[in-house]
């Protein structure tokens, strides 16, 4: 399952009282609630969608504008650590050149003309071929 995502969850929101007024509040996860939410959104996602009881769940790709394991790799590791821990494994960050297109939405022509597009998914591809049993590679 693939789902877009601009970043890892680093941080949680809560509003406080501060007097009479609510204020926000910025409180930094853990990696492993970073993990948590990334799973608890992307099941939650699944069950939405009625799927849950029709497929197997092997791991999770997202995808975002940004290069996430850049810009703090030990964080990332450590997610994608829990993550492959309890057994829905982070299978890899797709960084799509040009940003997100809308949920479900079909490419441009110009889209299928980046010849930036194959690349940024090609690493992820050859990872979710290594979990998923029976699929391999074609030999060129």
């Amino acid at each position: 399952m693939a789902i877009a995502s601009a970043d890892l969850p680093r941080h949680e929101h809560r509003l406080r009282l501060v007097g009479t007024e609510q204020v926000a509040h910025q409180v930094r996860l853990t990696p492993q609630q970073s993990a948590a939410v990334l799973r608890d959104r992307h099941l939650r996602f699944l069950r939405r969608s009625d799927v849950t009881d029709r497929i197997a769940v092997r791991g999770l790709v997202c995808h975002g504008g940004a290069r996430v394991r850049a810009a703090d790799p030990a964080f990332y590791d450590a997610v994608a650590q829990d993550m492959h821990d309890s057994g829905v494994p982070l299978l890899g960050w797709v960084t799509r050149p040009g940003g997100l297109r809308p949920f479900g939405a079909v490419p441009s022509q110009a889209d299928l003309e980046d010849t930036r597009i194959a690349p940024a998914y090609t690493a992820v591809a050859r990872q979710i071929l290594n979990v998923l049993p029976g699929v391999h590679l074609p030999t060129a």
